[in-house]
């Protein structure tokens, strides 16, 4: 399959140079496109020939910064991660930056690697759906590819839109389990129940619920208002995109170990490298021109309508998940419930999730440091 990679590219990029060559020359190419070639370097390593989560991250990268930078005359400090992972994506955002967060996430076994990011100075193993924070009790959530995870999406919007005044989030559209090569191609050849067929499995198995653009900006609308809204990654592009994952067998990140190690070897990997960034900026330039209304990745930076007075924090205040009370020492002074901390990772869990969410320290390098 690994030569595979490498011919495909061969043809994709001529093939869409020649497409933005002959399309409209007025047309100018938008932020975040123009600005995220420049992120591209940054994920070779971790996406060799892996074009899905390549592209997607280096889009995502570039307007999350610029969103940050946006309301950072309006907050201090109090910005907390939601569904951070092992950190690896938050580490690019806020490496440059002298800024401290709270990362949470559900899975102990990731969020451990969170220890090596300099930029987290509490990691929670949480409910990233109702976080344990109090009222106000943060500047800003930010949260990445996490709520197409989600199936009660308003509860969990309800949630955050009480503990942060803004918020920085995605969503994936249902275009996320079209775009895929199979069913994009059954859908393209006049198969669409096929498709949709195939497209609701691999959506399953991804463990994704997916909605419309206009259904998720109404849920959305409900508890936020918009600061700014962008869209990228048409479905078009993100089937280009597929046809890489197809041939790594994989869907979505991590990049498979063992092509990864090939593609990575002392023989290939500048070759890799030309072939990486150069199709991924073909792509972004490609997927700039095409129309937004089937695009898969949809990134809002939001003002709450819960909250109206705006409060300046340092840090974050993290509450109680049984009784909501601002919790002291890592203990709850109106239920008594003390909250204990392993590996440097306070677990912050309401009762109905403390014997589903285990942590055994032996078992702590299950999970590779880079695996999402």
């Amino acid at each position: 399959m690994i030569p595979l990679l490498y011919i495909y590219g061969i043809f994709l990029i001529p093939c869409l140079k020649l497409f933005i060559l002959l399309s409209d020359k007025n047309r100018k190419i938008s932020s975040p496109h123009t600005d995220s070639m420049n992120n591209i370097h940054e994920f070779i390593p971790l996406y060799p020939m892996h074009l899905y989560p390549l592209v997607a991250k280096s889009l995502a990268l570039t307007f999350i910064e610029k969103n940050i930078d946006k309301i950072a005359d309006k907050i201090e400090g109090g910005i907390t991660e939601l569904a951070i992972g092992e950190g690896s994506f938050s580490k690019k955002i806020f490496s440059k930056r002298n800024i401290s967060i709270f990362g949470l996430d559900l899975n102990p076994y990731s969020l451990i690697h969170t220890k090596n990011c300099k930029h987290i100075s509490k990691s929670i193993v949480a409910d990233c759906t109702n976080p344990p924070l109090a009222y106000c009790g943060a500047s800003l959530i930010l949260s990445n590819n996490f709520l197409h995870h989600v199936n009660n999406k308003e509860y969990c919007l309800n949630n955050w839109s009480k503990i942060s005044a803004y918020a920085i989030f995605n969503e994936n559209t249902n275009y996320w389990a079209s775009g895929w090569l199979i069913p994009y191609l059954l859908k393209t050849i006049g198969l669409p129940r096929a498709a949709k067929k195939i497209a609701n499995k691999i959506a399953e198995r991804g463990l994704q619920a997916l909605w419309t653009h206009e259904q998720l900006k109404a849920a959305v609308e409900k508890y936020f208002e918009f600061i700014e809204e962008k869209s990228f990654l048409n479905e078009r592009v993100f089937f280009l995109c597929s046809i890489c994952s197809f041939l790594l067998l994989c869907y979505g990140p991590p990049t498979p170990k063992f092509p990864k190690a090939i593609l990575k070897s002392s023989l290939l990997w500048p070759i890799t490298k030309f072939m990486t960034f150069n199709m991924a900026k073909t792509l972004i330039e490609y997927d700039a021109l095409l129309p937004r209304n089937n695009d898969v990745f949809i990134y809002w930076t939001v003002k709450s309508k819960a909250i109206q007075k705006i409060i300046v924090l340092k840090e974050a205040i993290l509450a109680c998940p049984h009784c909501h009370e601002t919790i002291e020492d890592n203990k709850c002074p109106a239920c008594n419930n003390i909250f204990e901390e392993r590996d440097g990772m306070l677990f912050l869990l309401p009762r109905e999730l403390v014997d589903k969410i285990s942590y055994c320290e032996d078992k702590k390098t299950i999970l590779e440091r880079e695996h999402l």
